[in-house]
């Protein structure tokens, strides 16, 4: 017998929110629609409703996540739109 527990999609969602990602079902629901196909892996089928591994599901949601920009590469963005100052920051509470 097979331990893995398997999760329907809007499972998924909110087993991936309670680890850090920001994902509504919605958003998830858009996602794995046959037009988009970007989604997680489907781990199973039962009858026409998908059922997918968390563990597959938090690894395609680690993927997905971009790094931050630098404090630099934002300044610099700043500078090179339209001739624009790069700002300084300031130490004092506004």
């Amino acid at each position: 017998m097979n331990s893995m527990r398997r999760m329907t999609r809007k499972e998924i969602a909110a087993y991936l929110r309670q680890r850090g990602i920001p994902i509504g079902d919605s958003t998830l629901d858009k996602l794995c629609m046959p037009r988009v196909n970007e989604g997680p892996p489907v781990a199973a089928w039962w009858g026409r409703r998908p059922l997918y591994d968390p563990a597959d599901a938090l690894a395609w949601a680690e993927a997905r996540i971009r790094p931050a920009r630098s404090c630099a590469s934002q300044q610099e963005l700043a500078a090179t739109h339209e001739g624009a100052p790069i700002a300084q920051p300031s130490d004092e509470p506004q």
